[in-house]
């Protein structure tokens, strides 16, 4: 497998620019195996809608009242966030399964806006206790293409085993480095807000079914490999 990473990434990476090479998450307790579960928490535990500085609240998607509101002085606006259907009963799986799983939030967003949606997610950092921001993603642009994005990737911190590592995200283009460790997330964007206990977007829960069965899984990347397919979807796309 290793040689299978390093034939993508050579690929890949003449269209990269790494941010910052010093980035470094914390080791794991000495003789703990602890599932480490990389994840963002835009569009998968929440949407955020940032007010637009020419229309304000009149381009909002949302069919809801937000459950929190916060000012991001670096822009200059207002944020509204609008919390998706049973968010807490997944901060609780996350919670009660810490001797398992380690969350790590890994995002696209800058460390002023992701602290700020997680000052009111997890107060007091009692579950995401390690956080990586803009500066831990890797730019991958194709000039002649115009194709500019920022990419995710979990295969860098060298101190956590790739066997044991799920990269969960809403955006394939994060899945270019390694395919065979991302779990997919349908995006919440808020559009639709249920009337009834039935009509509750169930995609949470159904997150929490997936990472109970990987957990205990010494590898997880067949796992997801043949559940999945990243890999042929991100040929499929031409993403690698």
């Amino acid at each position: 497998m290793m040689g299978e990473y390093s034939y993508r990434k050579n690929r890949i990476f003449k269209y990269i620019t790494i941010q910052d090479k010093n980035v470094k998450i914390p080791d794991l307790p000495k003789g703990e195996d602890k599932l480490t579960l990389f994840m963002d928490i835009d569009d998968i535990l929440l949407h955020v809608f940032i007010c637009d500085q020419n229309f304000g609240y009149l381009a909002n998607p949302a069919s809801k009242d937000p459950e929190h509101e916060f000012f991001l002085k670096e822009i200059g606006q207002p944020c509204l966030v609008y919390m998706r259907d049973y968010w807490e009963e997944f901060m609780d799986y996350l919670r009660e399964n810490q001797d398992r799983i380690d969350p790590v939030i890994y995002s696209t967003g800058v460390q002023p806006y992701v602290e700020s949606i997680l000052n009111y997610v997890d107060p007091g950092q009692q579950i995401f206790r390690t956080r990586l921001f803009q500066n831990a993603c890797y730019i991958f642009e194709i000039e002649e293409e115009e194709i500019l994005y920022l990419i995710k990737d979990i295969s860098q911190f060298r101190n956590r085993d790739i066997r044991r590592s799920v990269l969960m995200d809403s955006k394939p283009t994060n899945f270019m480095m390694t395919p065979e460790n991302c779990l997919p997330v349908f995006a919440y964007t808020a559009e639709y807000a249920p009337n009834t206990e039935d009509e509750k977007d169930p995609h949470l829960l159904n997150l929490i079914d997936e990472l109970d069965g990987l957990k205990d899984a010494e590898d997880v990347r067949p796992i997801l490999a043949k559940k999945f397919k990243i890999r042929q979807l991100l040929k499929n796309s031409k993403l690698i």
